[in-house]
C-alpha cells in the first residue's frame, strides 16, 4: 500500500512563500511596469489571463486590474482582493486585520467573514474607489482602497502586506496570485496569501 497515494497533487508554489515588490505612488497606480506584479500561472498551472498592478501610498493602496476575458455575468466575473495589513503569517484563522473585498464593473464591496470575536466594522462601500471600462472582450478595473477602510494599515511602521487575489472568470478556472482555490479556501486561510512588501 503507497501512504503516498491519497495525498493531493502539490504546485510548485505552496514550496515556496511568495512576495513580490509594491511601490509608492503619489497618485492612483495604473499601467506600469514598476507597479506590475508578478504573474504565478506557471507556477500555479493556470491559465494566465489578466495583469494586475498594485501601488500604495500613505492614504490607501490602488491597484489596476487587466482582465483578457469577456465580462459576461457579475456573478461569476469579478475580482477578489485579500489583504492582511500585519501580514501576520503565524495566524491560523482571519483576524481584524484581514479584509476580504469584491469588484466587478457592477459591484464594489468588503465581504470579511470573520470566525470569532476578533473582527473590525465592513468598509463602507461608498468609500471604494471602482472604476471600470468594459470592452468587447475584455474589462479594466481601476481599484482605491482608502486607508481608513484599511484596519490598522501603517505602512510607516509596517512594511509589508499579506496579499493574494482571486480573478474569477464565467468561462473557465480563476487565476490566483499565490495558492490556488482549488487547495485552499482562500478566505478562511490568511497564513497561506503572499506578501507585498512595501517599497518606497
Amino acid at each position: 500500500m503507497d501512504l503516498f497515494e491519497n495525498l493531493p497533487s502539490l504546485t510548485p508554489a505552496q514550496f515556496f512563500g511568495v512576495m513580490a515588490s509594491c511601490y509608492y505612488t503619489e497618485k492612483a497606480v495604473g499601467r506600469g511596469k514598476k507597479w506590475l506584479l508578478p504573474s504565478m500561472a506557471d507556477l500555479l498551472d493556470e491559465d494566465e489571463f489578466a495583469n494586475v498592478y498594485a501601488g500604495w501610498n500613505e492614504e490607501g493602496v490602488s491597484f489596476f486590474i487587466e482582465v483578457d476575458v469577456p465580462f459576461l455575468d457579475p456573478e461569476k466575473d469579478f475580482v477578489e482582493l485579500f489583504i492582511d495589513t500585519r501580514d501576520l503569517k503565524v495566524k491560523g484563522v482571519v483576524s481584524r486585520f484581514c479584509h476580504h473585498f469584491r469588484f466587478s464593473p457592477k459591484e464594489k464591496r468588503e465581504v470579511t467573514r470573520f470566525r470569532g470575536e476578533d473582527i473590525h466594522p465592513l468598509a463602507d462601500s461608498k468609500n471604494l474607489g471602482c472604476d471600470a471600462e468594459i470592452g468587447k472582450n475584455c474589462y479594466f478595473l481601476a481599484i482605491a482602497i482608502p486607508a481608513d477602510s484599511l484596519h490598522g494599515y501603517d505602512p510607516l511602521t509596517f512594511s509589508r502586506l499579506g496579499f493574494t487575489y482571486q480573478i474569477n472568470r464565467s468561462d473557465g478556472p480563476p487565476s490566483h496570485f499565490s495558492v490556488s482555490s482549488s487547495d485552499f479556501t482562500i478566505e478562511q486561510h490568511p497564513a497561506t496569501w503572499g506578501s507585498l512588501k512595501l517599497v518606497r
